[in-house]
C-alpha cells in the first residue's frame, strides 16, 4: 500500500490553520495588526494545496510563502525573509493535522500485515518531520519523497522505483491519493492500482474515473470486509 501525504494522510488546510496560530504566537508582537482569516487566506492561496501556483518565481512553495509574509503583512519590526522561511520549514511539519480516518486505516492494514509506505512530492526533511510529528513512522516500512528519490510523481518511473525498492510487483501495489493526475493516473500508468480520495481536486474528464472514496474510513471498511 502506498499513500500520498498531503490531503491524504494529512489535512493541508487544517494544518495551515494550526500554523497560523503558531505564527501569531511567535510574531504577533512584531506586527502592527493582523487578521487571522486574512493570514490563512494569504498562505492558503500561495500554498494551493501543497502544489504552489503556476509561474511561481521562487524556488519552492515555502519560499513564496515567506516572501509574501515579509512583503504583505503590516510589520512593526519585520523579521528577515530568511527567518520567515526558517519558521515555516521548522514549524509547519509540527502543525500537521491528521486526515480523519488516517490512524484507523493504518491500524487496520497493520493488523492484516499489509506493508505501507508513504510517497510524497516535496522536501525530504519536511516529509520526514511531518511523519514523525504525527506518529506515523511506526505504521510505515518507508517514507519516500521526490527530493530523496530524484523522481517526482506522476512520472511512472517514480512508482516503479518505489515498488522495486519495496520488493513488490507494481501490479500488487495500491496507491491512495487525492490528486487525479499526480497520484492516481501516475500510479495507473506505472501498472499500479489506485484509489482516488475525492474532495480536493476535480476529476479530469479525459481519464476514466477509478475506484474512489470520500473518506479514509470507507477504505478501512473495504479492507475489513475483504478480510472477512
Amino acid at each position: 500500500m502506498l499513500f500520498d501525504l498531503d490531503n491524504t494522510l494529512t489535512h493541508r488546510a487544517q494544518s495551515i490553520e494550526r500554523y497560523v496560530a503558531r505564527f501569531l504566537q511567535d510574531f504577533q508582537s512584531r506586527l502592527k495588526t493582523v487578521d487571522p482569516k486574512s493570514l490563512f487566506a494569504l498562505i492558503s492561496a500561495t500554498d494551493n494545496g501543497g502544489y504552489g501556483r503556476a509561474g511561481n518565481p521562487h524556488p519552492s512553495i515555502k519560499a513564496s510563502i515567506a516572501h509574501r509574509l515579509h512583503r504583505e503583512l503590516a510589520w512593526r519590526s519585520p523579521p528577515s525573509e530568511a527567518a520567515l522561511l526558517d519558521h515555516w520549514f521548522h514549524s509547519f511539519p509540527t502543525c500537521a493535522v491528521l486526515m480523519p480516518g488516517a490512524l484507523e486505516i493504518l491500524t487496520e492494514l497493520r493488523k492484516q500485515n499489509l506493508p505501507v509506505a508513504i510517497l510524497s512530492n516535496g522536501n525530504d526533511l519536511s516529509r520526514q518531520a511531518t511523519v514523525d510529528a504525527l506518529g506515523l513512522r511506526e505504521f510505515c516500512v518507508d517514507v519516500f519523497s521526490s527530493d530523496r528519490l530524484r523522481l517526482k510523481k506522476p512520472d511512472p518511473a517514480t512508482f516503479r522505483h518505489v515498488a522495486e525498492v519495496l520488493g513488490i510487483a507494481p501490479e500488487a501495489c495500491l496507491m491512495v491519493g487525492d490528486h487525479p493526475t499526480v497520484d492516481v493516473c501516475g500510479a495507473q500508468s506505472a501498472g499500479l492500482s489506485a484509489v482516488w480520495l475525492r474532495g480536493f481536486h476535480n476529476w479530469p474528464e479525459i481519464h476514466p474515473m477509478p475506484i474512489s472514496i470520500d473518506t479514509l474510513s470507507q477504505l478501512t471498511a473495504w479492507f475489513r470486509h475483504r478480510k472477512n
